[in-house]
């Protein structure tokens, strides 16, 4: 094993290679588990009290690869976590959302190299500290604080000698040395107390290898002995000395040919065994169950069907079990890599996000819509996003449209403004006069809120006034309040044009406009003017018109602006939901 550091022990900085290499002189041929027996066993744990568990740690390894029914509980276990779904909860605060997103999306694609593990492979990795008692993987920081993925270093190059915490077991340190905690994720068990060497399931399931691997034995020899009959030869005295060792060698033969031959003098009885070895098979089944039982927290062995609740690997293992492996692994990743990297790519002061694996049994999520379909029953309205976070589905309500990113969209609303915010804007910059309304406006209005398309008869409408009016579609009391004030008659629904009124005009106005009007229909009453003579007057009364006084209209019209202020406001408070 090889530690990468430079002058006088410094590590060099995060480049994305390990900092830890194994060789392929690690490789170890001798086994602990060969011929274990419970003294040997007792010798294991001995060496691990005091710290040195490379044997206990290789015990862990090998005892996978000989008992059948320590492998399968096992693998039960493990797959029963890496198996659920997982997602990056944001936190609370600005930038949340993308930072749950860019942590998520980084997390599924990392690794997938020769020197770099995934994502679920270090979930694994973490996993196999069950046994063990302990698990440790390198994180493979880049500049930047960005990461190609993770390594794991096996737990036998490692030694708790004078320590608590693991040392690494290198070339140049063979008495351990410390790696930095900022680059490694260290998985420890706690089944036994915070001591990691006694924290693995290695030493009951030490045990029950052992007596299955005596039981085996036993069975197989009680098979060679009793699975066919016991012969007994009887031999004439006087021959005995001069044909017992062919008799011998006639009997050692009868196992594998089947048959032998003899003299007349000698006599063969077969004699059947009564006992069918029962007590073996009930020991090695008991084995079987007391190791389901340390592993995954049930009785039931993998052959008996009726004994599982389901198919799955999650119904195999007891949910308590379940969730505190998934507790232990959210809380690991949370505390040990989302906290430093968000440290480097989001400063100190971010919200966190978490990990978050959804082991919530599925008799909890029937139980959960169950309730919510009485409270609805009962006229009560559940929000989807609490109930979507209870049953691990993201919900909307029949009707609506889902929305592209929920989490994008929660964390960004204080950036943009919504679709009711931009027409009470365009509103008000349209009655202030400075935006004009067009057919281009409402057409994109009408798009954007949802409504029909401008009908036939609205589209005249628009070009009997040249393209510049108030969309009839769109009024607002405001304009209605105008409309009432200057006593106006808006143009029908099939767009004909306004009509004047056979009335006359308000007095106030008469009084302002007056001496104008009479000037212009005098000048239009003389229809002997040559074209010239006429231009020349009504250039004149263009450029230096004689009005009269407008003291009066200007009161009407300042008690107007009044009237439709107060309008505005009044349905600005309506359209807010005040009262």
């Amino acid at each position: 094993m090889k530690y990468r550091h430079r002058k006088k022990g410094a590590l060099p900085p995060p480049d994305g290679a390990p900092l830890v290499r194994e060789d392929p002189s690690d490789r170890y041929a001798d086994e602990v588990s060969y011929d274990l027996t419970p003294a040997k066993i007792d010798g294991i744990m001995a060496a691990a009290n005091s710290g040195d568990i490379r044997d206990q740690v290789k015990l862990s390894q090998e005892i996978l690869e000989k008992n059948a029914d320590i492998i399968q509980a096992f693998s039960t276990r493990r797959d029963a976590v890496t198996g659920l779904p997982w997602h990056i909860e944001p936190g609370r605060g600005a930038k949340a959302g993308q930072a749950a997103e860019m942590l998520e999306e980084t997390l599924r694609n990392c690794g997938g190299d020769d020197d770099a593990d995934t994502f679920e492979e270090m979930l694994e990795d973490m996993l196999g500290a069950i046994l063990p008692g302990f698990a440790v993987s390198e994180i493979l920081w880049e500049p930047g604080g960005s990461f190609r993925g993770f390594h794991h270093i096996p737990q036998r190059f490692f030694t708790f000698s004078g320590s608590l915490t693991p040392l690494l077991l290198t070339e140049d340190h063979p008495e351990g040395i410390g790696i930095p905690r900022g680059r490694i994720i260290y998985h420890k068990r706690r089944f036994h107390g915070s001591d990691p060497v006694r924290g693995g399931l290695i030493r009951p399931l030490a045990w029950l290898h052992c007596f299955k691997h005596v039981g085996e034995k036993d069975l197989l020899s009680f098979i060679e002995r009793h699975g066919m009959p016991f012969i007994a030869a009887k031999v004439d005295p006087s021959s005995f000395e001069k044909e017992k060792n062919l008799i011998k060698r006639l009997v050692r033969n009868f196992g594998s040919s089947g048959g032998g031959v003899f003299t007349r003098a000698v006599e063969l009885q077969l004699l059947e065994c009564h006992n069918t070895g029962e007590a073996y098979f009930r020991l090695l089944e008991y084995l079987e169950s007391a190791v389901n039982k340390v592993l995954l927290g049930q009785t039931a062995s993998s052959g008996d069907s009726s004994g599982w609740s389901k198919g799955d690997a999650q119904s195999k293992v007891r949910q308590d079990i379940l969730e505190a492996d998934c507790r232990q692994l959210m809380r690991l990743v949370d505390t040990q890599f989302i906290k430093p990297w968000m440290r480097y790519n989001f400063g100190e002061t971010a919200a966190l996000p978490r990990f978050v694996i959804d082991c919530a049994p599925p008799e909890d999520k029937e139980k959960i819509a169950g309730v919510v379909k009485t409270l609805h029953d009962a006229g009560f309205e559940c929000d989807p996003e609490e109930v979507g976070k209870l049953v691990g589905l993201k919900l909307t309500r029949a009707g609506q449209p889902a929305a592209a990113s929920d989490r994008s969209d929660r964390s960004d609303a204080s950036d943009t403004l919504n679709l009711k915010q931009k027409y009470d804007a365009m509103g008000v910059a349209i009655r202030a006069g400075l935006l004009t309304a067009t057919p281009e406006i409402e057409a994109q209005t009408r798009t954007e809120l949802g409504l029909p398309a401008m009908s036939p008869e609205v589209q005249k409408a628009w070009a009997a006034t040249g393209g510049i009016r108030q969309p009839i579609t769109l009024k607002s009391a405001e304009s209605e309040a105008v409309s009432d004030a200057l006593d106006v008659d808006e143009a029908p629904m099939a767009g004909e044009p306004v009509k004047k009124k056979d009335q006359a005009p308000p007095a106030e106005l008469a009084d302002w406009l007056g001496p104008v009007v009479e000037e212009v229909s005098d000048l239009s009453d003389k229809s002997d003017l040559s074209d010239k003579d006429f231009a020349q007057k009504l250039e004149r009364l263009v450029s230096d018109p004689d009005f009269g006084d407008s003291g009066d209209f200007e009161d009407i019209l300042e008690k107007l602006i009044y009237t439709g202020m107060a309008a505005g406001m009044a349905y600005g408070y309506r359209k807010g939901g005040k009262k």
